[in-house]
């Protein structure tokens, strides 16, 4: 927007300039250039003093006027050439100076018709003709006549100079008015050019330093909610891990437990197969006390036999409640275990508030990050795309600025019958818009290999499919360069080519 806005003001600048310019070669080429001297030269105070100033008039002639013959030879001797001549009265210079506004003087060429000339022509072939027709004796008559036209013709001139003197200053003031609405619109637009500049660099500004704040502030958030998230996630593998260790921890003291109540039921086994031998042997003692009992009275070995027996049945009674006892606490050890390790598969499998409240934090600050990123995104794809509109801007500004500068410096001067071009400012402009387009061709390839480069970076997948994709490559171009065999010059293109395809489908 500057550099358009500055380029709209040297354009400005060079119109007028231009204006100018022409104005002087064009007061310097007229044909009139010797009138306009002097009238620079003369001392004029102003144009009024000038527009009012009356031509000298003549004396009347002290003597007789000369005869018809004489004023002849002089009209023939005093004829002009055939060629095309402008009167002095033809074309009439005025030269203004605006004072109020001290600008340059504005400077007026007008032509006008030579209508005296060829008024004074028409009077010199009228008067040559009633000469050739009347006769030595009216020669005082035609003296008379000839003073009463001069006298007329002066009349008719001055009248035709102050008409003319009235039309130039018409033009002259038409063209200073022209002048000043010119100067006064320019100025105009580059007050508003200026101040529209200045507003759109407050606004450019402004925005750059929102954008540059916005940035720092989602930067920060990010790498707050980075390390938030980082310090979540070692929370939640800290727990993890330690749920590991009790599980572990639980399911090796279940195994043991399970050993060992499989030991106890392998002891309450054998003791129940004692128990029931011991059972046995008693009904067989029993039934021999009372054998003994009904046929005679017992000896004292088998009384002292019996109370062993009783005796070892006890024992073997009381051994038995305690393994009984025994297994009834392992089995309940057993279901404590049980619940315990239920406990802790519900509690792994359905985590706890502090794990949901955890989760639901992660979830959130993922959605952020995702926002931030897409934030971020969209601020790098409108930054983008404002430099490409303001390289765009730039380019049609730098082109407009090159055609308007191409077409000022190449101009035709008819009069002079001379061409003049200057291709320096064309050329060097076009330098500078090939510069830009390199340079934003570089900017873009740029961007384009530093983004591949981190997607590589992050993705260590993408950098193994690209070397694979490039060893491919590769392979294929060998490939490609050493099966085509080379063409016979010999043969045409078209011929081979057939002779191929034939081979091929053969």
């Amino acid at each position: 927007m500057a550099g358009w806005i500055s380029s709209k003001l040297k354009a400005a600048e060079t119109l007028l300039h231009q204006i100018d310019q022409q104005a002087a070669e064009s007061l310097g080429k007229s044909p009139s250039a010797s009138d306009l001297a002097a009238l620079h030269s003369s001392p004029s105070p102003s144009a009024d003093a000038f527009l009012n100033a009356t031509p000298p008039r003549r004396p009347p002639p002290a003597g007789p006027p000369p005869s018809l013959g004489l004023r002849l030879a002089a009209k023939r001797t005093s004829l002009p050439s055939p060629g095309p001549r402008r009167s002095a009265s033809a074309a009439a210079v005025l030269a203004l100076q605006d004072q109020a506004g001290g600008g340059a003087p504005v400077e007026v060429v007008a032509e006008v018709k030579p209508e005296g000339d060829r008024g004074d022509r028409e009077d010199g072939k009228g008067g040559a003709s009633e000469s050739g027709s009347g006769s030595d004796e009216e020669s005082d008559e035609s003296g008379s006549d000839d003073s009463e036209d001069s006298e007329e013709e002066r009349r008719r001139e001055e009248e035709r100079r102050r008409r003319r003197a009235e039309r130039l200053a018409a033009m002259a003031a038409r063209a200073i008015a022209e002048r000043e609405e010119a100067v006064a619109r320019l100025e105009g637009e580059k007050a508003g050019l200026e101040k529209l500049l200045a507003e759109r660099e407050k606004e450019q500004a402004q925005e750059a330093s929102e954008l540059q704040t916005s940035m720092i502030e989602t930067m920060e958030a990010v790498e707050i909610e980075k390390q938030r998230h980082h310090s979540t996630r070692m929370e939640a593998l800290a727990r993890l891990a330690t749920l590991e260790v009790t599980n572990a921890e639980l399911a090796k003291s279940l195994a043991r437990e399970q050993w060992n109540l499989e030991v106890q039921v392998d002891q309450v086994a054998q003791l129940r197969e004692e128990v029931e031998m011991k059972t046995l042997a008693q009904e067989k003692y029993k039934r021999k006390l009372a054998k003994i009992q009904k046929t005679s009275t017992p000896p004292v070995d088998e009384i002292e036999s019996l109370r062993r027996f009783k005796l070892e049945e006890e024992i073997i009674d009381a051994e038995y409640t305690l393994t009984c006892d025994r297994i009834v606490n392992l089995k309940d050890k057993a279901r404590k275990i049980e619940e315990n390790i239920e406990l802790t598969r519900r509690a792994m499998v359905q985590p706890t508030e502090v794990e949901i409240e955890l989760k639901k934090r992660l979830d959130q600050l993922t959605d952020r990050l995702i926002q931030k990123q897409m934030q971020v995104e969209s601020l790098s794809s409108e930054k983008a795309a404002l430099l490409m509109r303001i390289e765009a801007v730039s380019r049609l500004l730098d082109s407009s600025a090159t055609s308007m500068a191409s077409s000022s410096s190449s101009r035709i001067d008819i009069e002079a019958g001379a061409w003049q071009e200057s291709y320096s400012p064309k050329f060097r402009d076009r330098i500078r818009a090939g510069q830009q387009q390199l340079g934003s061709a570089i900017r873009q390839l740029d961007s384009v290999f530093s983004a591949g480069h981190i997607f590589l970076r992050r993705n260590p997948k993408a950098q193994i499919w690209a070397f694979v994709y490039l060893v491919c490559l590769h392979l294929w171009v060998l490939y490609i360069l050493k099966s085509h065999s080379t063409v016979s010059e010999s043969r045409p293109g078209a011929t081979f080519s057939l002779e191929t395809l034939n081979k091929t489908s053969i």
